[in-house]
């Protein structure tokens, strides 16, 4: 009877054992390569009243240290040296009245449970609100399903006043199913494309869910009883000879 009783908890406890599941780093998670790989980066055009008519519009570059107008102090990296700043264009003299996203982009495999985190600060330049800056989570069709950061220019619709930077504000999204997934990070822009805003990121990474052990199914229960019966029935055969 020892003997069954060891082999069933031996087996069952082999069945129920599963390793925790891991995920590669997120490779230029932080921009430590001081560019833009494993990121897609796009910025649309628009036309100028003035020459030259089409130009790009926002900027994008990594950066050590940011400071604009209005902050009392440089800015450095959340964690390491670079990070990443979008910002819609300064003196664009667009017409018409578009509206133009750039973006940073790229494709993230998770599990449910695991949670993808960062940092970001806005910079609010323009006194209407035309500008905003985000994070935002795209499903494998495309279509945005979360937005676990955003904040936006303007005078009494914005959190952060004109011509002043927020903090830096960590954020977080949390899978709830296993899916490839794009992280989209952003500056939306306006009207006239003058007075420009930015959005600063960085410290992106990935943290693993919890394991959780699932139950066994009852045939599998029942084929973990019949296998130790088995080898109880040999090994009282080997006793009696």
């Amino acid at each position: 009877m020892t003997m069954t009783r060891s082999i069933l908890i031996a087996a069952t406890t082999t069945m129920l054992t599963f390793p925790a599941m891991t995920h590669a780093s997120l490779f230029n998670s932080g921009f430590e390569s001081d560019d833009f790989r494993n990121w897609r980066l796009n910025i649309p055009r628009g036309t100028s009243e003035f020459a030259p008519r089409s130009r790009a519009a926002g900027t994008a570059q990594v950066v050590t240290t940011w400071q604009q107008a209005g902050m009392s102090q440089l800015r450095s990296a959340i964690e390491g040296n670079s990070f990443a700043a979008l910002g819609s264009l300064a003196d664009g003299y667009f017409t018409g009245n578009r509206t133009y996203n750039i973006t940073l982009n790229r494709s993230i495999h998770l599990f449910p449970g695991e949670t993808i985190s960062g940092s970001s600060f806005f910079y609010n330049g323009d006194y209407e609100a035309q500008d905003s800056a985000w994070v935002k989570i795209l499903n494998d069709d495309g279509c945005a399903i979360a937005q676990p950061w955003f904040e936006n220019s303007g005078g009494t619709c914005s959190t952060t006043p004109y011509r002043t930077a927020s903090p830096w504000t960590e954020w977080s999204w949390q899978a709830p199913v296993e899916c490839d997934y794009t992280l989209s990070l952003g500056v939306t822009t306006g009207g006239d494309n003058v007075m420009p805003s930015y959005g600063l990121f960085d410290d992106i990474v990935i943290q693993a869910a919890t394991a959780i052990v699932p139950a066994p199914e009852p045939s599998t229960l029942t084929l973990i009883a019949l296998g130790a019966a088995g080898l109880a029935a040999i090994h009282r055969k080997h006793k009696q000879a």
